[in-house]
């Protein structure tokens, strides 16, 4: 089972989940895992994360973006950039799924939506590239992509992927898992690094808020079963400190996971500047995952529901 935390309104958690029928459902509960109710199917229409912002849930479904009112019927959705697959397939089908397409990472801050794609290079590589429109729709257009080693004469490789991004007040924060913490000016593509991530982490994960970047240093491990979920076998080492950076790169605190015990693996979530909310898979099934809560400034951890 997959769930996904998408936002939290400060009383209760927003998380999209996937369903035993291929199907994607929003839910909503207590910050102390009780009331749980559906708040919208999204059926099998939401093929990449969806993303919460001034009211909407955006999410893409066929090669297009779509932005609807939580709880709202999809066939309501508005249409905000993209394809339109739906009106090319034989049977019309909304949301049909066309492997060729790219896949869309979202974001948004202000009135601009944000998209990274991964684009093709003409020297076989890929580049991790972002393009922005508005809320209401219209045309989209490129104002980022990952620059090559010459530019910023550190990475070993060019088509770097980007491990965790965010876009906030005109500029994109990025970091690369072994690569370190990084800021790009959209408007002028000066790209600065802001910490040396791997001084303290070769490896991690990591999410941002409009205030910090919370990192997790672990690494996930290749599974000699062919991805299968064994019981017993690891899927990850490391992952026992949270680093939290501010935004300018100053490294403010080291929290501890400790207190959890042996866990097979983590996924993080989001952050709201006061607390980092993840999946942790602990006990003898990794298939089952506790969703909690670390509080950034005591350190303290929070269980809050427990997925099967």
């Amino acid at each position: 089972m997959d769930a996904t935390a998408l936002w939290t309104d400060g009383t209760r958690l927003y998380y999209v989940r996937s369903e035993r029928d291929g199907g994607k459902r929003v839910y909503s509960e207590a910050l102390n895992g009780s009331e749980r109710r559906e708040v919208m199917d999204l059926g099998a229409a939401a093929y990449d994360r969806p993303i919460y912002h001034r009211g909407e849930v955006y999410f893409v479904s066929g090669g297009v973006i779509y932005a609807v009112k939580p709880g709202g019927d999809l066939e309501d959705a508005r249409r905000i950039w993209g394809r339109d697959y739906a009106s090319e397939a034989p049977a019309g089908g909304y949301g049909a799924y066309d492997p060729s397409e790219p896949h869309y990472t979202l974001w948004a801050d202000g009135d601009a939506l944000y998209f990274m794609v991964n684009v093709p290079q003409d020297d076989g590589t890929q580049k991790d590239t972002l393009f922005s429109c508005p809320l209401d729709g219209g045309e989209a257009k490129k104002v980022w992509q990952t620059p090559d080693k010459e530019d910023v004469g550190e990475w070993e490789t060019t088509g770097v992927s980007v491990s965790q991004w965010y876009v906030t007040n005109g500029s994109i924060y990025f970091y690369l898992s072994g690569g370190d913490f990084w800021r790009s000016d959209l408007a002028t593509g000066e790209t600065v690094k802001l910490a040396d991530t791997s001084e303290k982490t070769l490896y991690g994960s990591a999410v941002f808020s409009d205030s910090c970047l919370c990192l997790l240093n672990d690494r996930p491990l290749s599974n000699p079963f062919d991805g299968a979920l064994m019981v017993g076998v690891p899927l990850h080492e490391g992952g026992d400190t949270v680093l939290v950076y501010d935004l300018e790169g100053t490294l403010l605190k080291e929290l501890s996971l400790k207190t959890l015990g042996p866990v097979n693996g983590f996924s993080l979530l989001f952050c709201d500047g006061k607390s980092l909310y993840f999946n942790a898979a602990a006990g003898p099934d990794p298939s089952t995952t506790t969703l909690c809560s670390l509080n950034l400034a005591t350190g303290a951890i929070t269980q809050i529901y427990t997925w099967q």
